[in-house]
């Protein structure tokens, strides 16, 4: 008989950092990190804004063998890569220089997490079906609202609502969504989806120039997108 197996889970920034599962996820879908890493991550963002030495997370994370200091770097380098580190004033990790490394993000401790979370972007994902499927407009609202009340640094949320709100004929409101998300992940390599939604949003604006500026940002980022296409002939 299945049952939720309750996992503690460390939110920081659209990253949510599952304990028990270990697994590092970013609005729902799992990102690539190796076991090492996973190690440093967790043992750093359970201390956010301790002073951790390079020797203890090497003892730590390889307790059973000796390592060189090269060995650590190459996992933080992986790890910063993962969480976007440094782009667009985005910070997580920081070499404070002497002394060793410090999670320097806003970590949230989400108590009696369960394995089947992410509700948030189960929600909006189920309100962006509603809008498209069901043409119940206010449930599709107040679906993808709760949403991004739940998580309010989710791509994936933000995206999604703002697509509902596209379909549901209030333009502004949709872009306000797509712009939320283009500002959280700016390098974000799917923004292809909500640039093309910001093109829908302007020509249902009678803002056509900037239709096609935003369209056209969106096929320079995914030319096989096609959804973009059909926008840029309607």
């Amino acid at each position: 008989m299945h049952r939720n197996v309750v996992h503690r889970k460390l939110r920081f920034g659209p990253f949510e950092l599952s304990i028990g599962e270990r697994v590092l996820r970013r609005d729902g879908r799992a990102l690539p990190l190796g076991d090492r890493a996973l190690d440093i991550l967790t043992y750093l963002a359970d201390r956010p804004g301790e002073v951790i030495a390079k020797q203890e997370l090497m003892d730590h994370v390889w307790s059973d063998v000796t390592v060189e200091e090269g060995s650590l770097r190459v996992h933080v380098a992986a790890i910063r890569k993962a969480l976007g580190d440094g782009q667009i004033g985005n910070r997580y990790i920081a070499n404070i220089k002497g002394r060793g490394y410090s999670f320097v993000g806003t970590v949230v401790a989400l108590a009696g997490s369960t394995e089947s979370g992410n509700d948030h972007v189960a929600l909006s994902i189920l309100g962006c079906l509603t809008a498209v499927f069901s043409g119940d407009f206010d449930a599709a609202r107040e679906m993808v609202d709760r949403a991004v009340a739940l998580n309010p640094n989710s791509l994936r949320a933000w995206e999604l609502r703002g697509w509902a709100y596209v379909i549901a004929g209030q333009p502004e409101e949709a872009i306000r969504s797509f712009a939320r998300t283009i500002r959280l992940s700016p390098f974000d390599s799917s923004l292809f989806s909500p640039l093309t939604g910001m093109g829908a949003a302007f020509i249902g604006l009678g803002r056509f120039d900037e239709a096609v500026a935003a369209t056209r940002k969106a096929i320079r980022q995914n030319p096989l997108y096609p959804v973009t296409y059909r926008i840029l002939v309607i």
